[in-house]
């Protein structure tokens, strides 16, 4: 399991993604130049970005 690290500076905060970040996931992964270069689901639906934010993401980190 990876443990839940913060990474904080003056221009950048790293940090697991939550649920409130599904709707810029969305937005994100639905571009069309990401689609491009990674294999995301076409369309990519707020439903696939909410599942990623809440429960893929913090299973690939051996959270769930």
């Amino acid at each position: 399991m990876f443990p839940e690290t913060v990474l904080h500076t003056d221009r950048l905060l790293l940090r697991p993604f939550t649920a409130a970040d599904a709707q810029d996931t969305q937005a994100s992964c639905a571009d069309v130049l990401t689609q491009r270069w990674l294999p995301l689901p076409r369309p990519y639906t707020l439903d696939a970005a909410a599942a990623w934010c809440a429960s893929v993401s913090p299973g690939l980190r051996g959270c769930r």
